[in-house]
């Protein structure tokens, strides 16, 4: 199985409570699973990152960055889903859809997205 993961943080004028309202909203689920349609996902998963000491604890010890503040996984028999669904306007709409409403809470320059493969 590939997975896409895209892990989001939010924008710094937005606060932990309106990113959570933005995330747990019906409308970004709706938006979340016509992606997964269009690509042929067989699945998808929205998790939001804890906010515990532990992470804290582990970022001074790694010297990194602030962590990610939620991820979305989409579960696809292979990557050729996305690159299908980018030539119809059906997925530029969805997209844009998409894009539109996570630039309320969401700073698309710093997120990533990527391939996986167990």
């Amino acid at each position: 199985m590939i997975r896409y993961i895209n892990c989001v943080k939010r924008r710094s004028d937005v606060s932990l409570e309106e990113f959570r309202r933005h995330w747990g909203a019906s409308e970004f689920d709706q938006l979340i699973e016509k992606t997964a349609d269009l690509v042929g996902a067989s699945g998808f998963k929205k998790s939001f990152t804890l906010q515990v000491p532990e992470n804290e604890i582990i970022q001074l010890m790694r010297g990194s960055e602030d962590p990610y503040d939620g991820t979305i996984e989409y579960f696809l028999p292979n990557a050729h889903g996305f690159e299908k669904a980018y030539a119809t306007d059906e997925f530029r709409v969805a997209s844009a859809q998409m894009t539109e409403y996570q630039k309320r809470f969401i700073d698309i320059s710093a997120c990533s997205g990527f391939f996986t493969t167990e």
